[in-house]
């Protein structure tokens, strides 16, 4: 009897176990995303709310202006001598990486179909900060003039700010 019993509840136990593994790692909403900013990376394949799609999206875009507001200001220090150059290279390789996780999280994401083009404007516009910052290490390490620097910023700082206060209204 207690032969019996034991048995059955091994049996219950056992596919209560399958079938929770099996339900967890069978999930057919996500897929490997082959993402050459990150080597291991998931990209969910069902549409965002249009509320949390543009919460998500505000986060990642505050990342980048903060960098970018960091590196105007440390810009301007470079310029008249009151920072080191080798700090500042430093200092902008880290915001470099802060952009790209934006950039990352920004390409896991499907937004509501209303907001489509959206996305690939505002990766397109973030891609063209990135890009900025890495011209603007070369002139640092080029002892180079990096006047045109915090202007060039400051214009991509309010393109990305428009975009993303005229988008989600």
């Amino acid at each position: 009897m207690q032969h019996k019993l034991f048995s059955r509840v091994l049996l219950v136990t056992t596919m209560l176990v399958v079938s929770c593994v099996g339900s967890g790692c069978s999930n057919a909403n996500a897929t490997v995303n082959d993402d050459k900013e990150k080597e291991t990376s998931y990209k969910v394949n069902v549409a965002m709310g249009a509320d949390e799609y543009v919460n998500y999206t505000q986060t990642n875009v505050q990342v980048v202006l903060n960098q970018l507001t960091s590196r105007m200001s440390t810009c301007k220090s470079v310029e008249t001598n009151s920072l080191d150059a080798d700090t500042e290279i430093v200092s902008t390789n880290l915001s470099i990486e802060a952009i790209s996780e934006a950039i990352s999280g920004l390409n896991l994401i499907v937004p509501p179909e209303q907001y489509m083009s959206n996305k690939d404007a505002l990766i397109v516009v973030i891609k063209s900060v990135k890009s900025t910052l890495n011209d603007y290490i070369s002139a640092l390490e080029s002892k180079s003039d990096v006047s045109d620097f915090s202007s060039k910023m400051m214009a991509e700082y309010v393109q990305l700010t428009s975009m993303i206060n005229v988008s989600y209204k």
